[in-house]
């Protein structure tokens, strides 16, 4: 006996979706076959309610899995600590106070929670900020590391006063599963921080996404080399559908003795990016994810509760607010292309540096650095770098005759006599190689103060 061939074949199923459509299937058959077969009109009342549920129910399911295909998320987990809920869009009068027990920043962009007594709040710079999560304090190589920094304290840190101590064993300490032989303790604290993120960020001060503007910070964490970069995920609230970035690093540090007993300890930090009205915030959470090594009983619950509390205000009119960002933006870059000079100065080290290696005796190559040097005279003279400036910007590191002989040799050689372009060249190249901090060279300490 033949029998009749399936409407579908089960195996075939792969994926929400499809399950899904095979219980509609099946469904919708079960409800022909029990309308076809009422006995009367109660009967059939009682079997389009129940389809209708079915159907709502199902129409519910595919809004859900849809959004969760999107990424749109009404709650946001965090590792370690549980789920926080999406930040709220609040409005305020321009200089209206913040409601009792929460924290606003100057600029009133959103309101959190107050930390309990246990804990402390510290207020800072973006460049004592840096120099924290660093641990570098030349402001030189922060700016070269991250760009000019801002001065106002527009960044706050809540954190707890007691600190974990652990202290490495010589020959047992691993970090992240690699022996490491140091003796300098480890200080573990839980923490949040959260900064502004301008849409505007340095050094051209363009408006960009927080997509560019979150894996930046990401980047310059992972340039540290300190935490390994375990996950990156992304997704927007239910709610307000905006944008959100989530980057989980992690320490693992093995033979660590922490009250006199070795163990294992873990600490976890999250960068948490989200989007707002005119500009975008940045929330960094650190705290021990090793079992029992909070510094408190409830500090993991107090961080979690802190990060929920958090919410986005819009202050005044939006328009207003998005004219003033983009003024100050257009005033940071005006300060940048002041210091022109600083550029100049690095550029033509760098052009020098890539320079050494030619044969200027080859037609053909010294072409080439004739090409490579002559727009800086142009460059000098927008920017307003003459002999002395130049001397004194380069530690004196130039030949005697400056850049007014350079000029004029690289004019000579235009018209057919190389021997001074030569010499002259020789001279530069041999100044700017790298002969300790004062040599003028690609990204000198002058140069990187003033980008």
């Amino acid at each position: 006996m033949e029998f009749p061939k399936a409407l579908f074949d089960p195996s075939k199923i792969s994926g929400k979706y499809s399950a899904l459509a095979a219980v509609l299937v099946v469904a919708g058959m079960l409800f022909a076959v029990w309308l076809g077969s009422a006995g009367g009109a109660v009967e059939r009342v009682i079997a389009g309610v129940l389809l209708v549920l079915v159907l709502g129910g199902a129409t519910y399911a595919l809004m859900r899995l849809a959004n969760e295909a999107e990424g749109v998320k009404s709650a946001v987990r965090l590792p370690g600590l549980g789920r926080v809920s999406p930040p709220a869009r609040t409005s305020a009068a321009a200089g209206a106070a913040p409601r009792t027990g929460k924290y606003a920043p100057p600029d009133g962009s959103y309101l959190i929670d107050r930390p309990p007594p246990h804990w402390r709040q510290r207020e800072l710079t973006e460049h004592e900020w840096a120099a924290e999560s660093t641990g570098v304090s030349d402001p030189t190589i922060l700016a070269a590391m991250a760009g000019p920094l801002r001065a106002e304290k527009e960044i706050v840190v809540f954190e707890t006063v007691h600190r974990t101590i652990a202290i490495p064993v010589l020959g047992k300490t691993l970090f992240n599963g690699r022996p490491l032989d140091t003796v300098l303790p480890i200080q573990i604290v839980t923490r949040l921080a959260v900064t502004p993120l301008p849409r505007a960020q340095p050094p051209v001060y363009v408006e960009l996404p927080l997509l560019h503007n979150f894996l930046r910070c990401v980047g310059l964490f992972l340039q540290q080399g300190s935490a390994a970069l375990r996950d990156l995920t992304t997704g927007a609230f239910a709610a307000t559908g905006r944008q959100y970035w989530l980057a989980t690093f992690e320490q693992e540090w093995a033979g660590v003795a922490v009250d006199g007993v070795e163990r294992v300890v873990k600490v976890t930090t999250v960068l948490y990016g989200i989007e707002g009205d005119v500009g975008d915030h940045l929330l960094v959470m650190t705290y021990p994810s090793t079992p029992a090594l909070g510094s408190g009983p409830d500090d993991a619950e107090v961080l979690r509760g802190l990060v929920d509390s958090f919410e986005t205000v819009t202050v005044g009119d939006a328009d207003d607010r998005l004219a003033r960002a983009r003024a100050e933006a257009d005033r940071r870059f005006a300060e940048v292309r002041r210091r022109g000079a600083y550029r100049f100065v690095g550029e033509l080290g760098t052009t020098l540096n890539q320079l050494s290696g030619c044969d200027l005796d080859d037609p053909q190559q010294r072409l080439t650095a004739l090409l490579r040097l002559k727009p800086f005279e142009a460059f000098a003279a927008a920017v307003g770098v003459n002999d002395a400036l130049a001397r004194e910007l380069t530690g004196g590191r130039m030949p005697p005759g400056g850049l007014t002989a350079l000029w004029a040799a690289i004019r000579e050689a235009e018209v057919g006599d190389p021997a001074t372009f030569k010499a002259e060249v020789r001279a530069w190249v041999d100044s700017a190689r790298p002969r300790g901090p004062a040599a003028m060279m690609p990204g000198p300490a002058s140069v990187r103060a003033g980008a």
